[in-house]
């Protein structure tokens, strides 16, 4: 019976240390995730995506509007929110829908107000839902992944990818080598308690 004992008792160990190791992955992660949003180098939530006559690619962050042409961000506009907007583009004239005030205006491409408030901003959302766009015989999509970072294809081709230095740089390896240190320690503190 002591045999079954210490059986059970090194399985919940190892089930502690498991679930140790996810929360400090996941809390590894989230944090991540605010760093890249914070900076403005991840969206956090897409606030739009369009394409213009053009083909000048408009992606929407939280705090701000990027247009990129040639694989560059060549422009910023400012939405007249940065809590939760929308947006599409339609006739080169930019729509922006603010849910902060359920009121939506109407901008040059530029991001220079024409006029507030005279659109609703369910009209503008209803409009903004779409992550493809054809335009000129080209279809443009963007794709998104858990960190908030995107990629813009055109053709399936990839024509622009959001800075993700955070994963790449010093900050992501500390982090991580701090995660695995920890769970290092943790399973050796925890296999010198049973000895």
């Amino acid at each position: 019976m002591s045999s079954d004992k210490t059986g059970g008792n090194r399985f919940s160990v190892l089930i502690s240390i498991l679930l140790c190791f996810v929360s400090v992955c996941m809390f590894v992660l989230f944090f991540g995730r605010i760093y890249l949003v914070s900076c403005g180098k991840a969206t956090g939530s897409y606030q739009g995506f369009d394409v213009d006559s053009e083909e000048i690619i408009y992606v929407g962050t939280m705090e701000q509007i990027r247009k990129i042409k040639n694989g560059k961000v060549i422009e910023t506009i400012s939405p007249p929110t940065t809590r939760s907007y929308c947006f599409y583009i339609e006739n080169d004239t930019l729509f922006i829908g603010c849910f902060s005030d359920s009121k939506g205006g109407v901008y040059d491409l530029h991001g220079n107000e024409i006029s507030y408030g005279n659109i609703r901003c369910n009209d503008v959302e209803e409009k903004a839902k779409g992550k493809t766009m054809l335009v000129n015989d080209h279809e443009y999509r963007v794709r998104t992944d858990i960190f908030g970072s995107y990629k813009v294809f055109c053709d399936g081709v990839m024509v622009y990818q959001s800075d993700n230095s955070f994963f790449d740089g010093f900050s992501y390896w500390v982090s991580f080598s701090f995660t695995v240190i920890l769970f290092a320690v943790l399973v050796l503190g925890k296999l010198t308690e049973y000895q």
